[in-house]
């Protein structure tokens, strides 16, 4: 085995170990969200040193797994300063439900 594979291993490894643990921490949001009448929770990515794994489709995909029935994606949401015109973008997980 290479040491390249070995590197990806681990950091699969990692990333599905990050999901189990932030699907253990999510669900009593979740829950408290569904109970105020929401369909979905939005969390910022932006400042969070995760952010990179919370982005992995590894991740995405364990997390649905891991949470049956609940669709999570990357948001992508355009803003633009209005004093300066530039654009600029903000990312966030959106874990949803139906």
């Amino acid at each position: 085995m290479s040491f390249a594979t070995k590197l990806k291993i681990d950091r699969d490894n990692k990333i599905i170990d990050y999901a189990i643990e932030f699907a253990e921490k999510i669900e009593p949001l979740l829950i408290e969200s569904a109970q105020k009448g929401y369909s979905a929770r939005s969390i910022d990515l932006d400042k969070r040193e995760d952010a990179h794994i919370l982005k992995s489709p590894l991740f995405l995909e364990n997390i649905e797994l891991l949470l049956e029935g609940c669709k999570a994606t990357i948001e992508k949401v355009e803003y633009t300063n209005w004093l300066y015109n530039n654009k600029y973008y903000k990312y966030k997980l959106l874990i949803t439900w139906k």
